[in-house]
């Protein structure tokens, strides 16, 4: 692959819009574009129209199975929040009892991604207190009315590619800032502001129905 072909390739990773509509390019437009954003010479034009012609440029959902969203089961939970602290032994050492804290008879949501520099604790804003009385240093942020939709797939699932990829551009195209995203396979869950959950709802709900073929 060209480096022009490269960085074209990284320009359409950031505008997943032109792959969703890509039997409607107007391809010399999307040249002036890349020619624009890339701050290229404009007398390269025809190259760049070439190379766009060239180039395979397929809708996100072409690179998976699209029956599998057809049977995916969707849920969603309001009032939740999100606690960001820094990492260390201490908070890692004391998430034992936030476990204890969490009545799993009730439904209640606790998830615990540690990554290389933070401990993110999702929690019912219900328990929020009660973690950060036992976790009282080193909170960097709190998200605070956060909607949580799982999205439960088929166990075909795991052998798919493109998936989270597919949904996320399609979060995108619809203007939803994700604040969290976890995945346990067959289940993604996504993390949006209580604001735009309902929206949210509606895209995944229209992914699933337009797939159902």
């Amino acid at each position: 692959m060209s480096e022009l072909e490269q960085r074209f390739s990284s320009f359409i990773d950031r505008h997943p819009e032109i792959r969703a509509a890509n039997k409607l390019l107007n391809i010399r437009a999307v040249a002036r574009a890349f020619i624009k954003e890339e701050h290229l010479d404009s007398g390269q034009i025809e190259a760049v129209v070439a190379m766009i012609r060239r180039f395979e440029i397929k809708p996100l959902i072409a690179y998976t199975n699209q029956k599998i969203f057809s049977d995916i089961k969707i849920s969603l939970k309001d009032e939740i929040t999100i606690l960001d602290y820094e990492k260390s032994n201490t908070i890692l050492e004391k998430l034992k009892d936030i476990v204890s804290l969490i009545d799993y008879n009730k439904n209640e949501t606790l998830k615990v991604v540690v990554g290389s520099q933070t401990v993110k604790i999702i929690v019912d804003s219900s328990n929020r207190s009660h973690i950060r009385q036992r976790l009282a240093k080193n909170l960097i942020k709190e998200y605070s009315s956060i909607s949580e939709i799982s999205l439960l797939f088929s166990s075909k699932a795991k052998d798919e590619k493109g998936i989270i990829a597919y949904v996320t551009s399609e979060l995108l195209l619809g203007g939803i800032n994700i604040q969290e995203i976890i995945t346990c396979t067959p289940e993604l869950i996504i993390y949006v502001n209580e604001e735009q959950s309902l929206k949210t709802y509606e895209i995944l709900k229209k992914i699933k129905t337009s797939r159902n073929i």
